[in-house]
């Protein structure tokens, strides 16, 4: 007898992608806790921890009123939040934000003070420009908790940032940009990235490199609503002519 392949539907689940490329998997419910889902997806620790999460989230409650968790949930819905870039900013937030609920989401706000901050920011000193992105994001949801009556004062104001030296970025040399190449096959997502090819062809900062329009002659950069040109080699890279934006 044939195999039947049935497709199972999970229900809030959500797949990420972290910085490293690797995918994991969270459970996600408005207005529950999000819950990371270990194991490979359909394995049986996999759905044992998904059922769990399931559970957890049928038989428990809206968040603790006063609750961090409730602070941030407000903070979702109100304009300043609304008003961020959802592409990227509004995501960068949310994954700060989520982590530090996962922690610390049940706490009170109101009970809290600038010793406990200080100390969630010194356990991430492995890790200070995370540590320093974690702060500056606990503090504008707080200074909204100041404005809203959660809180009297900001205990985070009073926290320092985490001094470290960034480690220089390592230019490639044509060696490498070379073999960069020829590990991925052509058209493939990593090599068709236009910022990263707008890059070697221009010699602008990557970040200045995805705003280019690959359409007009000569290229041109939107900076504060001034255009300015650029010299472009005659013949552009096949895997650059690839990418969406070029065409």
């Amino acid at each position: 007898m044939g195999h039947i392949m049935v497709q199972i539907e999970f229900k809030y689940l959500r797949r990420t992608r972290n910085r490293h490329g690797k995918f994991y998997y969270s459970f996600r419910k408005k207005g529950h806790k999000r819950v990371r889902i270990p194991g490979a997806p359909g394995s049986a620790e996999f759905v044992a921890a998904y059922e769990s999460a399931l559970g957890m989230s049928t038989d428990e409650k809206k968040l603790n009123p006063g609750s961090m968790a409730a602070l941030v949930n407000l903070f979702y819905a109100s304009t300043k939040f609304a008003g961020l870039d959802k592409k990227s900013t509004q995501r960068t937030y949310r994954r700060v934000l989520d982590n530090f609920c996962d922690e610390h989401g049940d706490k009170p706000v109101a009970l809290l003070q600038m010793h406990h901050m200080d100390s969630i920011i010194a356990k991430k000193c492995n890790t200070p420009a995370a540590a320093n992105q974690l702060l500056k994001r606990v503090k504008q949801v707080l200074d909204f908790g100041v404005k809203h009556g959660w809180i009297k004062t900001n205990p985070a104001k009073g926290v320092e940032k985490i001094k470290y030296s960034a480690k220089p970025i390592h230019t490639w040399t044509e060696e490498q940009a070379a073999q960069f190449v020829k590990r991925h096959r052509p058209g493939s997502r990593k090599l068709v990235s236009g910022s990263l090819q707008r890059s070697w062809v221009t010699g602008l900062l990557r970040a200045w490199a995805a705003q280019i329009d690959c359409n007009p002659p000569g290229g041109g950069r939107r900076k504060r609503e001034c255009n300015l040109c650029y010299p472009c080699v005659a013949r552009q890279p096949p895997s650059l002519a690839l990418h969406k934006s070029c065409k």
